[in-house]
C-alpha cells in the first residue's frame, strides 16, 4: 500500500535504532524535512531515502540542516503461497521496500512509554 508524506509531516522512527546516544531509536519523533524519490520501470513513484529532523539529537552533519539525519528505505523478504491462474498454490518470494517511518499524529501507548 501507499501512504501519503509530505515536507513538515511528523514521523515517528520504527523498527530501528540509528543511534542510541543521539536518541534517533525506534519509538523517536521528527519532522520530514525532505523526500528524494525516483521512478520505477512500471512509472511508480517510490521514496529512496528521506531527511528527517529529529529535534533532540543535537548533531550537525556536514551539508545537512542541524538534528538532520538521511534515513534509507529497509528491505526485507518473505515467501508467500498463492494460487496461480489455473487454481494452483505456488510459493512465491515477495520483496519489499520501505522508509522505516510512519505517520506521527498519533502515539501508541507502547511507543508513548518512552516519550
Amino acid at each position: 500500500g501507499y501512504i501519503p508524506f509530505y515536507i513538515g509531516m511528523p514521523v515517528i522512527l520504527r523498527s530501528r535504532n540509528i543511534s542510541t546516544d543521539l536518541k534517533v531509536t525506534n519509538g523517536a519523533q521528527g519532522v520530514l524535512r525532505h523526500l528524494q524519490t525516483a521512478v520505477d520501470s512500471h512509472g511508480k513513484l517510490y521514496a529512496m531515502y528521506a531527511l528527517v529532523e529529529f529535534p533532540n539529537c543535537g548533531i550537525e552533519l556536514d551539508g545537512l540542516p542541524p538534528n538532520c539525519f538521511p534515513i534509507k528505505t529497509t528491505t526485507w523478504h518473505f515467501n508467500e503461497r498463492v494460487k496461480d491462474a489455473e487454481g494452483e498454490y505456488k510459493n512465491v518470494q515477495v520483496t519489499r521496500e520501505q522508509l522505516p517511518f510512519q505517520p506521527g499524529f498519533t502515539l501508541t501507548g507502547q511507543v508513548a512509554q518512552g516519550q
